[in-house]
């Protein structure tokens, strides 16, 4: 079983947690063990990555994602492809080749 939850450390910070649990055989008999990592770093992560997707979704502006040999990866919601011209994107004064 796997959970998540927060816990109050000796200092008296809160921490994310995150515990996984399964009953094991011990010295012939039942125990539980419980595994607790903290995940309160990767959650600050994970908001500051929402945070940044909300911003470039919303934003008014175009904004393309490409790898190092300029295929297009992610276009915001600005830009749309024109799908009777071959997937080619027309982007001011360019095209780029639409690749997904």
């Amino acid at each position: 079983m796997k959970f998540e939850g927060k816990a109050k450390c000796r200092d008296g910070t809160i921490r994310d947690m995150e515990v996984d649990a399964k009953v094991i055989t011990y010295k012939g008999g039942r125990a539980t063990l419980k595994v607790a990592r903290d995940i309160t770093d990767r959650r600050h992560q994970e908001e500051q990555l929402r945070k940044l997707s909300r911003a470039v979704e919303q934003s008014p502006s175009t904004v393309m994602i490409t790898d190092t040999k300029g295929n297009i990866e992610y276009v915001n919601h600005n830009v749309r492809p024109n799908r009777e011209h071959n997937n080619q994107l027309q982007l001011d004064s360019f095209e780029c080749d639409v690749r997904r």
